[in-house]
């Protein structure tokens, strides 16, 4: 289990976490929703060892993060930030295949997991392009494609922030169903995505998080209520169901 206990993360005399304890268990979808400046990225970054938390630890599999060494943490955690600083003319395939340095995967086998990944967020069709020519969304697939890669038998735990960004509708609902499938293997799936009704559809538990701090934690239906989200994003959230799926909606106070 990967876990945060009572972590604060404090910078310039302001607490980015205040607090914060949570748990991400095997085989399940863990979401994060909040407002911007709530505390998400920052939460998930320290859990996955990228900042240290001023008070608490993170806890994997019961031994405090900074007892692993990197190339370890890079074979249990498969981690994708918001932001990926890559500005160099690779192609698509040498992006993707990337992927397989941490889990020291042979050329053949680096090959074979690049173009599975590559159908299965739809790019194959772009493996040959410049990496740096693609749009917003094109890119971003890219780099979901590079963590389909890394994700091993010995991955443990994937944690994904905002990995939806730029990506279009129908583009949305596939990688949902990549991260879904992730985690009916067994993996501990958390997330950051902004679209509640995603969230709802396809999580096993939520957590809300305002100004550093978590405010909730439950299932879908212990958590998705339109007051709850109402008080949460400051802005009237209504709700109703469309062919059985979830649908959350801003409501116009005009």
């Amino acid at each position: 289990m990967l876990s945060a206990e009572s972590l604060s993360v404090i910078r310039h005399g302001r607490a980015l976490l205040d607090n914060a304890s949570m748990e991400v268990k095997p085989g399940s979808l863990h979401v994060i929703l909040g407002p911007n400046g709530a505390g998400k990225t920052t939460l998930l970054k320290t859990l996955a060892g990228l900042i240290a938390a001023d008070i608490g630890r993170v806890a994997l599999e019961g031994k405090n993060i900074e007892e692993y060494s990197v190339s370890e943490r890079s074979l249990t955690l498969a981690v994708l930030l918001q932001e990926q600083l890559l500005d160099f003319p690779f192609h698509v395939r040498e992006v993707v295949s990337m992927g397989a340095y941490p889990i020291g995967a042979v050329f053949s086998q680096q090959n074979y997991l690049a173009d599975k990944a590559m159908t299965a967020l739809d790019i194959q069709h772009l493996a040959d392009r410049d990496y740096t020519t693609l749009s917003g969304g094109e890119k971003q697939r890219t780099h979901l494609a590079r963590l389909l890669v890394q994700i091993s038998a010995k991955t443990a735990y994937v944690l994904l922030d905002e990995p939806l960004k730029a990506i279009d509708l129908k583009h949305q609902v596939a990688v949902m169903q990549q991260i879904r499938t992730i985690t009916n293997q067994g993996k501990a799936v958390l997330l950051i995505v902004h679209d509640l009704s995603l969230a709802a559809q396809f999580a096993d538990t939520i957590t809300l998080m305002d100004s550093g701090r978590i405010v909730m934690t439950g299932t879908p239906a212990q958590v998705m209520q339109p007051d709850i989200l109402s008080e949460l994003f400051q802005t009237p959230i209504g709700f109703t169901e469309v062919l059985g799926q979830p649908l959350f909606f801003t409501r116009s106070t005009i």
